[in-house]
């Protein structure tokens, strides 16, 4: 018998999640026997499997198609995976593969061998998807996704370094110039990073001379510029990520970080919230780790001015704030000069230098009075990370801007939000098909330059890479030589010696020993039992982290096995929930398909006018060069941030730049009077369930009478990721617009709820 394409996608669906719901349905519907689920499927993967030589073809067939051979940016990132087995149809290969599992392809050698590999569990399924993407860093120009790879939860850095070998090399072997590679901040991720810098072909070091004066050794700035056959890469880590660490750090009781004469306290921030202070109470208050307008808020321009004006006794905080926010804006601004950015970065890195000899010198617990170990790494690879860029694009001799905020992760966790935004839990199989429609959505995204909403709560990843406002060519792609450089650092260190100065002890005193204090260790008794050496549980501070509930497909396969063992009406519940859940993934494969899709033609026609808009932009960047007069050799390096301890501070110059630095983002995110109080919005975070939930937490209460052990959902990133392991959780809302209520579901939706709603029975759902 001949059976549509339709019914066979239909029937390896239902065969994949649940084989005894397939046997049942078989017995009231003409089903394909399982040897005929060989029948080559509807909708082939068209997206390269793993990585092979057509990854990279496509990569330059995009490139040449733009008319782009200039700098490029490399990102990684995971993403939480629907673990699940689906069959596919390979052309090149005449022949079945399973998508979905650890490892190279499985090929279906038979027509029972697909049954095999499901009921034994011969491979293992693979709960992460990590994914490549390549951006041009010229406003405008999407995204170019580049390779896409099943992982398990565990995978250590000695075995992702092979994915990120083989990509970075491939694209070099093309003439592809990658200048930057960048990672978020996890544990496993800087390690991969390590790895990557040990295979470099040579290290070339850029040295600057320590501008301190007083009298003590101290090392040279060195910036490693490292190479990869000839081409120079910086190694990148991302700011919001870290911005988002500054903050948890405070946040996380683990620690309280200790400055001259002044504590950073939670318990500060939390009565700024409470007052009229313009950040949220929701900001502090069933704090979302993930929330980036949170943290642009708590370090805004306002945020600085509200609290110097209200409790300029404050002075620990009102410097944290200060000295972080403008570190992450060196990256973040639009407008800003790239020597005045490198003076920023400089001088968060001396401030830092004064802050941890402050710790040794006191005596104080770093694990327990500094930042922690992951925030001090991160922050340290970001500030080398910058210099090595203005090193490496200098080197083209302006005819490039430099875009930093374009160069770090936010395109990958971008892509990640559009996929869930059409499935919030999907396949490796879903994420393949989704990859042609995902075209489109990245073009509108970037030429509509959205923005998102800077005052939403606890909304996440807030994406804000696209936002093209008050750029300015001239100034980001004049690049300071090295005497620029080393007069930056003159004026960063006098700028940081002030600021220091400000909470009451000089570098003088830490590094000359005039002055020897206390350290906290005499503030307790011995049987205080005070550890000075003990190290603070790190992970609880990272602000990506990865839970290992199981999710609905693994509760599935788990009630395979318990046929026989549970009660005639218990089958018959567990039957219709897996109709249900077959009912919704069919509906997710439609929703899918529904999306438009260019054709060979008009993908090629929207490469050529994004050819186009990258020849104006590289055009205007050639005119501002021939235009740009030398600049002014100023000899006058008056510090602004001279402080008269003698008499009341004034902190309006660190107000000033503040307001002047951030980004437009920072500045609308703000709470302004006005605004409804917390209690009268409805929180982002808090969403009605989903139907895979719903059906999810029926199943949870049968396996309840046969275990005693809870079934999570893996759905909503609330679910999703917890705060013991170290990936940063992807259920993004890609450009900020995901709706706190969902709409009625329909079609294949709306058949799913009715069946389960057959015999399930209501229980309260604690999130």
């Amino acid at each position: 018998m001949s059976y549509g394409p339709d019914l066979v996608e239909f029937s390896h669906i239902l065969f994949t999640h649940s084989p005894m719901a397939y046997d049942n349905v078989r017995d009231i519907l003409t089903l394909p026997d399982p040897r005929t689920l060989r029948i080559q499927r509807a909708r082939l993967p068209r997206f390269p499997i793993g990585i092979q030589p057509r990854t990279f073809e496509l990569v330059c067939d995009t490139l040449t198609k733009l008319n782009y051979s200039g700098p490029v940016a490399l990102s990684c990132d995971d993403s939480k995976l629907l673990a699940s087995f689906r069959p596919y149809y390979d052309e090149e290969k005449e022949a079945y593969f399973i998508m979905g599992h650890v490892g190279e392809p499985y090929q279906l050698v038979d027509h029972e061998s697909f049954r095999r590999v499901v009921m034994e569990k011969k491979l293992e399924k693979a709960t992460k998807l990590r994914l490549f993407c390549l951006q041009v860093p010229i406003p405008k120009v999407p995204t170019i996704i580049v390779a896409a790879l099943a992982i398990p939860e565990n995978l250590a850095a000695p075995d992702l370094i092979g994915y990120t070998w083989d990509i970075l090399t491939g694209l070099l072997e093309r003439n592809v110039s990658v200048a930057s590679y960048a990672t978020d901040g996890s544990n496993v991720e800087r390690s991969v990073s390590a790895l990557l810098e040990e295979r470099a072909t040579r290290v070339e070091e850029i040295r600057f001379k320590h501008p301190a004066d007083d009298g003590t050794e101290h090392n040279d700035i060195i910036i490693p510029i490292f190479y990869f056959g000839s081409q120079p890469v910086a190694i990148l880590q991302d700011p919001k990520h870290l911005l988002k660490t500054f903050r948890n750090n405070v946040f996380s009781g683990a620690q309280v970080p200790i400055l001259p004469n002044h504590a950073i306290l939670f318990s500060d921030i939390r009565s700024m919230a409470m007052s009229d202070s313009p950040i949220y109470k929701r900001d502090v208050t069933n704090v979302d780790r993930q929330d980036d307008n949170a943290a642009t808020r708590l370090f805004s321009g306002a945020t600085l001015d509200w609290l110097s004006s209200r409790h300029p006794e404050l002075r620990g905080l009102i410097v944290f704030l200060f000295i972080c926010g403008e570190m992450i804006d060196a990256y973040q601004s639009r407008s800003l000069s790239i020597e005045e950015r490198v003076q920023m970065i400089l001088r968060a890195q001396f401030f830092f230098e004064f802050w941890e000899k402050f710790i040794e010198v006191g005596g104080y617990s770093k694990a327990k009075h500094y930042l922690s170990p992951q925030c001090t790494k991160i922050l340290k690879m970001l500030i080398r990370g910058f210099l090595q860029l203005v090193v490496i694009y200098r080197g083209y001799n302006g005819m490039y801007a430099l875009l930093p905020w374009l160069l770090c992760t936010e395109a990958v966790e971008h892509v990640f939000g559009m996929c869930r935004q059409i499935i919030k839990d999907f396949t490796m199989h879903d994420f393949h098909l989704m990859v042609p429609k995902l075209f489109i959505k990245l073009r509108r995204a970037f030429f509509r330059a959205d923005t998102t909403d800077g005052k939403a709560r606890a909304n996440g990843y807030s994406h804000t890479h696209t936002d093209i406002r008050d750029i300015d060519f001239g100034m980001l792609s004049s690049f300071p030589t090295d005497v620029n450089i080393q007069q930056a650092s003159t004026r960063a260190y006098g700028e940081a010696h002030s600021i220091f100065s400000y909470l009451g002890l000089t570098p003088e005193q830490l590094y000359g020993s005039v002055v020897r204090f206390p350290g906290i260790s005499t503030w307790y008794t011995d049987q205080d039992n005070i550890d000075s050496d003990s190290e603070c549980d790190s992970d609880s501070l990272s602000s990506d982290n990865v839970d290992d509930t199981p999710n609905y497909q693994d509760v599935l396969d788990s009630l395979e096995d318990l046929d026989g063992s549970i009660s005639e009406q218990e089958n018959r519940r567990l039957m219709d929930f897996r109709y249900a859940t077959v009912a919704l993934t069919v509906d997710d494969q439609m929703s899918i398909c529904r999306l438009p899709e260019f054709d060979d033609d008009a993908r090629t026609e929207a490469l050529s006018d994004d050819a186009s808009h990258i020849s104006t932009i590289l055009a205007s960047i050639g005119n501002s060069i021939a235009m740009r007069l030398p600049p002014v050799n100023v000899n006058d390096h008056t510090n602004a941030f001279e402080l008269n301890l003698d008499t009341a501070v004034d902190l309006s110059e660190l107000v000033r730049l503040r307001f002047r630095h951030q980004t437009k983002q920072a500045a609308t995110g703000i709470r302004t009077m006005g605004v409804p109080s917390d209690s009268t919005i409805p929180s982002a975070s808090v969403k009605p369930l989903t139907e895979r939930q719903r059906i999810l937490r029926e199943f949870s209460q049968i396996l309840k009478q046969q275990e005693d052990q809870g079934v999570g959902t893996g759905l909503e990133r609330k679910f999703r990721w917890k705060s013991d392991a170290y990936h940063q959780p992807d259920t993004l809302r890609s450009n900020g617009q995901d709706n706190a209520q969902e709409s009625s579901p329909n079609g294949n939706s709306a058949n799913a709820v009715a069946a389960a709603k057959v015999s399930a029975t209501k229980v309260s759902f604690h999130a």
